[in-house]
């Protein structure tokens, strides 16, 4: 028989686990959803009957139950989201919160808990009045003291988790517009700061695009009930970057300042070009297109846009070892079939870009083709909408999507 007292553990000091005093520990969890008809992040919490006051849902730890397995549990139980409701959604430990005074009760460990849910599974739960949605800055005057940290806890969790993918948790399902997953990503960014703006649709587009984080299908949102011409359709890539910085995920950046327009001498061209440390290539193109042509730039910070004229839509972009050529769909798809070096990318209906990299420019016939096409970029541009009037320019071309945000 094996000796009872040898099986009981003692630490150093001789003391058995049941010599030191031990909290009780409970889990609190919040349920955050997406409001996408007001734009907005909200937080699921419950109305207690032995107090009167609201709180996120949770429970006490039962003997041989798991962390999750009490989160479950206490869903079901506080707020009456079953397993369907969960099925899919991805519960995640945020963290513990030990304030020994945290709860009036008693001396209670909290294992903070965040489960992200569609909308649509949250509604069948609102109907009774004792559960309902907040939305995330106005979270105050919970119960236990410390439950609007766990709030903004899941708030930063879930801001993080989408500043590096589209749509985490899915709550967009599985094929999606640029519009739609746009407007989700703002709605968990939540409020921009003052002085701030938010980049465009367009300037999103492309990070998710160029990123490799979305991927096109052959369907449209024809059939979805959305107004106005139906919209190209995107899935998540399978295999993503693994920390990309999105703009217009964690949108804000400082408010854009009037264009500065230059018409530059040789000498400033010279200047400009080395401030945005422009390759050899690019800049014996931009000479020789300067040398025959009135040429009108802005200096942004991470590039130079080319017009033809003060306020005119811009017909390229100059990058350091790029120059991206604003063409009509026609004229792109020309340009990417003659020329397997270039990369053509839609940015909007009416306004393509023909990526041409600095290494390309080694060939003369990538060169000619494009010193063609910006000529056609620029003819392009003076027959544009005048910058900020809003209307359509001669041609009848909108300005829709040409200057990047």
């Amino acid at each position: 028989m094996v000796d009872e007292e040898r099986a009981v553990y003692r630490d150093s000091s001789g003391r058995t686990l049941e010599d030191y005093p031990r909290p009780s520990v409970a889990v609190d969890t919040a349920v955050l959803t997406v409001d996408r008809v007001d734009g907005r992040l909200e937080v699921l919490q419950h109305h207690r009957d032995d107090d009167g006051e609201w709180a996120l849902p949770g429970t006490f730890l039962h003997r041989g139950e798991t962390l999750e397995q009490a989160v479950r549990r206490s869903l079901a139980a506080k707020v009456g989201l079953a397993e369907g409701a969960l099925r899919g959604v991805h519960i995640q430990q945020l963290r513990v919160f030990d304030e020994p005074a945290r709860d009036p009760r008693g001396w209670v460990l909290s294992v903070a808990h965040l489960a992200v849910v569609p909308r649509s599974r949250l509604e069948p739960v609102l109907a009774d009045g004792r559960v309902r949605l907040q939305p995330v800055d106005d979270v105050r005057g919970l119960t236990f003291v410390d439950h609007p940290a766990i709030v903004r806890a899941a708030v930063d969790h879930v801001r993080r988790q989408y500043a590096v993918r589209p749509d985490p948790a899915r709550l967009l399902g599985d094929d999606f517009s640029i519009k739609e997953l746009y407007d989700l990503h703002a709605a968990v960014a939540g409020p921009v700061d003052p002085g701030t703006q938010r980049p465009s649709i367009d300037t999103f587009r492309r990070y998710m695009t160029q990123g490799g984080l979305i991927t096109r299908t052959e369907g449209t949102t024809e059939g979805r009930g959305v107004m106005g011409a139906p919209a190209q359709l995107y899935r998540r890539a399978g295999d993503v970057a693994s920390e990309i910085a999105l703009v217009g995920v964690r949108p804000t950046r400082p408010t854009r300042t009037p264009s500065r327009w230059l018409a530059p001498s040789p000498e400033e061209w010279g200047l400009l070009l080395d401030k945005h440390s422009v390759r050899p290539a690019l800049r014996t193109l931009l000479a020789k297109l300067a040398a025959r042509t009135r040429l009108v730039a802005t200096d942004r910070p991470s590039y130079v846009t080319l017009h033809p004229a003060e306020d005119r839509p811009v017909a390229a972009y100059v990058h350091a070892h790029r120059i991206s050529i604003v063409l009509d769909p026609a004229d792109a798809r020309t340009f990417g079939a003659e020329d397997a070096a270039v990369r053509v990318e839609q940015v909007s209906a009416r306004s393509w870009h023909v990526h041409v990299p600095d290494a390309a420019l080694g060939e003369k016939a990538t060169r000619r083709r494009a010193r063609s096409y910006l000529h056609r970029a620029l003819d392009r541009s003076a027959a544009g909408t005048a910058k900020g009037s809003g209307g359509s320019g001669a041609g009848g071309r909108a300005r829709a999507g040409w200057d990047p945000r």
